[in-house]
């Protein structure tokens, strides 16, 4: 499913305010990756998954946070937990499973490596800064790995999340 005519997607659909072409309760599993920020009214699209999915069917939503703007114009808005719980709550739907992706150090690695590769791409070096990026996150992950690790042993692996690149969720429905 796409909203690009021009895409070869089987259905194209505006999901600020098109009907999925479904009957209710149609599916076990819905998936929502990287579609909500695009969407001006992104409640038409939650609420759609939710009618097209069956009771005790699973909806997965994953958004970016701390996150360059990609798709434009079209790059509306960045998600939190808390919107996702109140949005599940009005719904009656079960949160799964959260999680997000880097924290307070990988985060702005994750930011600094779009910089890096637009000054190398401006100087047509592209091609060492994949190493150099490479290099980056690697070491960046594993260090977070590691203060992710005590974070959860000092009961402070949640704040260490406020600053995130994205998350995902699972979602079952009640009803």
């Amino acid at each position: 499913m796409d909203f690009d005519e021009h895409s070869e997607a089987d259905f194209v659909l505006d999901m600020n305010k098109d009907q999925l072409p479904f009957e209710d309760s149609s599916f076990d599993l819905v998936i929502l990756s990287e579609v909500l920020e695009h969407l001006y009214n992104p409640f038409n699209a939650i609420n759609e998954a939710v009618r097209v999915l069956r009771k005790d069917g699973l909806l997965y939503v994953s958004t970016p946070f701390v996150f360059h703007y990609h798709g434009t114009p079209y790059d509306f808005y960045r998600y939190t937990e808390f919107f996702y719980k109140k949005i599940s709550e009005e719904l009656s739907l079960e949160m799964v499973e959260t999680k997000k992706g880097c924290s307070f150090f990988t985060t702005p690695v994750f930011t600094t490596n779009i910089l890096i590769d637009n000054i190398f791409s401006k100087f047509k070096l592209k091609a060492f800064s994949y190493p150099l990026l490479t290099f980056l996150n690697i070491l960046a992950f594993a260090i977070d790995s590691i203060l992710l690790k005590f974070g959860e042993k000092l009961g402070i692996r949640e704040k260490m999340q406020y600053m995130n690149c994205g998350i995902a969720l699972i979602f079952k429905k009640d009803v």
